[in-house]
């Protein structure tokens, strides 16, 4: 992995039919559609883990960036798959302008972003929206540049040395430990399980 993705879901008719079509996928791209889904309230609904479904093609000069570290530059390319090198979530909202971005959802998708930027020692440069990444994609509908500002605050804390510890007990089936335990679903080798850890339980 590289980098993390943020998206938003775009339309849909509840919070719970989301989490499960980006666990399940549909006909013409089968789940997980992410490694978590961000609901309202800020609580992370875990649905993958390795590669998900949910970059698609992007620009590799992004990719290089995102790796490198400096200013990303525009994405004008979809010429490299980016399931397999980022984690990505899916925040709900519908992108539509009139839906609410509660400011617990936002605070819990910069936390679990910085969090896993704080497992890798990357910096907020790691992380990208999907309209930075894939040529004419609208999401997510916030600025990202206003959304990496607390992802590195969080990232760069000192106390958030912390994370690295809920990191491993939460997040590490992202980050290929097996064997875990997410809020009391099992997490195994070769296993997707649909859990759902309240980010308030564990980051400051």
């Amino acid at each position: 992995m590289n980098g993390v993705v943020i998206h938003h879901t775009g339309d849909y008719s509840s919070q719970a039919q989301m989490v499960d079509l980006c666990y399940t996928g549909y006909s013409g791209l089968p789940g997980p559609l992410g490694h978590t889904v961000i609901d309202k309230s800020g609580t992370c609904h875990m649905v993958g883990w390795g590669r998900a479904n949910h970059a698609g093609l992007g620009d590799g000069d992004v990719l290089q960036a995102v790796i490198d570290e400096p200013a990303l530059p525009a994405d004008n390319e979809a010429n490299t798959d980016g399931n397999s090198r980022f984690y990505g979530t899916e925040v709900i909202n519908s992108g539509d302008g009139s839906d609410p971005w509660p400011e617990a959802q936002v605070d819990a998708a910069a936390r679990w972003a910085a969090a896993l930027c704080r497992a890798h020692g990357w910096s907020e440069r790691s992380v990208i929206g999907h309209k930075e990444w894939q040529p004419g994609k609208p999401d997510p509908s916030i600025s990202m540049n206003d959304f990496r500002t607390p992802a590195a605050t969080f990232a760069h804390y000192t106390l958030f040395r912390l994370a690295e510890e809920h990191v491993a007990q939460h997040f590490g089936w992202l980050l290929g430990y097996a064997r875990l335990s997410i809020g009391g679903c099992p997490i195994t080798d070769g296993l997707r399980m649909k859990c759902a850890v309240g980010l308030g339980s564990w980051v400051m």
